[in-house]
C-alpha cells in the first residue's frame, strides 16, 4: 500500500462517490488525485476499465485522448479502505468551459469545434477497438489537459485554478459530526483564468460505467436528456450508445455558436 503523504495536496472537491483534486508528487509534476468511498470496490471497474485500455494502447495514436493513468494504490482512512487513482493533471471540463461561454456571450472557434470532435470521435473508436464501451460520455467527463501547467509553480497554477476555498462543516441541529465526515468542505475549482481551451487536447476520463462488448450490462447510469433512444425503447444496447452521447456532446459544441 503506498502512502498518501508522498502526495501534497491541492485543490480538492468531495462529490458523493468520490474525492478528486490536484495533488504534487514528489516528482515535482502536479496530478489529479481521485479518491474512491470505502465501500466501493478495491479493484474498482474504472481501474479495471483503464487497465484493459492500456494493453491495447501502444496499437493506437488515439489512445493519448484517454486520461493517462500513472498511479493507484489503497488508503486506510477513518471509513474503512479507500482506492486512489492518481492520473495526469487535467483542466476543466468541456461543460465548464461551454458554461463560461455561454454566461459570457463567446463563442467557440469553428476549427476549435472540428478538432475537439475529431479528438472526441478518436478516443471512442478507440475504446470500441479495444473492445468495450464507455457507457458515460457527456461534457463532464471529458476535460481538457493540463500540459501548460503539469510543472508549473504552485502559484502559476493557482492562478488559474483558483485559490481553494473552504467551510467548516457542521450540523443544523449543533450536534458533533458523525465518525469519518470531514471537518471542512472545499469548493470546486473555478478555472476562472482558464483560456488553453484552443491549445490543449481533449481527454475522456471517468470509465467506472465502462463495459466489455458482449458483457453489457442491464441498466446504465444516464442522464435522462443524454439516454441513447435503444436505453429507452429498447430492449439491449451495445457499445454504440457511445454514438449518441458523444453527437449530444457535439450538438452542445455547436450551440455555443449560436446567436
Amino acid at each position: 500500500m503506498e502512502d498518501l503523504s508522498v502526495y501534497h495536496p491541492g485543490n480538492l472537491l468531495y462529490t458523493q462517490e468520490k474525492l478528486v483534486g490536484e495533488a504534487f508528487p514528489l516528482n515535482d509534476q502536479w496530478v489529479s488525485l481521485k479518491i474512491l468511498r470505502a465501500d466501493s470496490s478495491l479493484v474498482s471497474p474504472e481501474l479495471r476499465n483503464l487497465r484493459h485500455l492500456e494493453k491495447h494502447s501502444e496499437r493506437s495514436l488515439s489512445s493519448k485522448y484517454i486520461v493517462q493513468l500513472f498511479d493507484s494504490f489503497t488508503h486506510q482512512g477513518p471509513n474503512g479502505l479507500h482506492q486512489c487513482l492518481v492520473f495526469e493533471l487535467l483542466g476543466p471540463s468541456v461543460d465548464k468551459v461551454l458554461n463560461d461561454y455561454y454566461d459570457s456571450g463567446d463563442t467557440l472557434e469553428t476549427e476549435d469545434i472540428l478538432r475537439m470532435t475529431e479528438q472526441l470521435l478518436e478516443a471512442i473508436q478507440f475504446i470500441h477497438d479495444a473492445g468495450m464501451g464507455h457507457g458515460d460520455i457527456s461534457g463532464r467527463n471529458i476535460a481538457f489537459s493540463c500540459s501548460n501547467l503539469s510543472n508549473a509553480a504552485e502559484e502559476d497554477l493557482f492562478e488559474d485554478l483558483g485559490l481553494p476555498e473552504t467551510e467548516e462543516l457542521v450540523r443544523l441541529d449543533g450536534k458533533p459530526l458523525d465518525k469519518g465526515l470531514p471537518k471542512h468542505m472545499v469548493k470546486a475549482a473555478e478555472w476562472d483564468e482558464w483560456v488553453d481551451e484552443d491549445e490543449e487536447d481533449l481527454r475522456i476520463l471517468d470509465l467506472g460505467e465502462g463495459f466489455l462488448q458482449g458483457h453489457e450490462p442491464k441498466t446504465l447510469s444516464q442522464p435522462h436528456q443524454l439516454q441513447a433512444p435503444e436505453t429507452i425503447f429498447g430492449n439491449s444496447f451495445d457499445h454504440r450508445v457511445d454514438l449518441w452521447r458523444a453527437g449530444c456532446v457535439v450538438s452542445g459544441l455547436m450551440r455555443s455558436q449560436e446567436d
